[in-house]
């Protein structure tokens, strides 16, 4: 049968600046009434009214076949086509040499009119972001009151350290931290205070030595998540002592 694709209810996604454009993690949910639904990421966007994604994660989504030669590209759906050329910006949008071709263009130009409304899709996008966070602190939750060891092994979730914890919970997403504090916070984004979001990482120099040796999770203005040598894992007040002893903050998600 035939698809009828919808295209709303956009939500903001943070972005930052990156190649050609701007970068931002955005979801695609794919939804019909006999509850048969399917996901993909969209790998890049612009703008609310810019979204990008992949050739081949196109044809999935479209459930269309794909035929690429060079910088040529021509989805098609039984009798619709959309066809795209990389140098055609800004038709496409390329970021560090990969190619990505307009959501809403190929989706206007492969969409058909459906009789069966029972059959009718509709399609809706919006940051992931928050949502991985929530699966992150989720995951930490779950080691609530696990007892505090440093140099704790990254194999073992009986005990951990402030790291080993931040590691392996981030893990969870897919998401690879180097093992000890002072080299995870030479990964990710720098993030100013007056942008800290629920999720970044502040990175800590509590002894006043120069050196980074303690990390935990941002949840708010009054509260972090960590492995602390005195209460293990859980949430503790964002107190003067943390505040006073913060090197810098990184965004590992959105």
């Amino acid at each position: 049968m035939k698809k009828s694709w919808k295209w709303g209810s956009i939500a903001v996604a943070a972005v930052m600046a990156g190649g050609a454009g701007y970068w931002a993690d955005r979801h695609v949910l794919i939804m019909n009434v006999d509850g048969n639904d399917k996901s993909w990421y969209i790998e890049g966007g612009k703008s609310e009214e810019e979204l990008y994604l992949r050739p081949e994660t196109a044809a999935a989504l479209y459930g269309a076949q794909l035929q690429q030669k060079g910088s040529s590209v021509r989805l098609s759906v039984n009798d619709a086509s959309w066809e795209g050329e990389l140098e055609q910006s800004p038709a496409w949008f390329d970021w560090n040499g990969e190619a990505y071709i307009p959501v809403k263009e190929a989706a206007k130009e492969l969409s058909f009119e459906e009789e069966d409304t029972g059959s009718r899709y509709t399609a809706q996008l919006w940051s992931p972001a928050q949502e991985r966070i929530a699966r992150v602190i989720e995951k930490g939750e779950e080691y609530t009151g696990t007892p505090y060891k440093w140099g704790a092994s990254e194999s073992t979730t009986e005990y951990f350290d402030c790291s080993s914890f931040t590691q392996r919970i981030y893990a969870e997403e897919n998401i690879d931290l180097p093992r000890v504090s002072e080299d995870q916070a030479q990964e990710g984004r720098n993030v100013a205070e007056e942008n800290w979001k629920r999720g970044d990482l502040i990175f800590f120099d509590t002894t006043g030595d120069g050196s980074i040796n303690h990390v935990s999770m941002y949840i708010s203005n009054d509260t972090l998540f960590h492995a602390t040598e005195s209460d293990g894992v859980g949430y503790t007040d964002f107190s003067d002592y943390w505040r006073e002893s913060v090197v810098n903050t990184k965004r590992f998600i959105g």
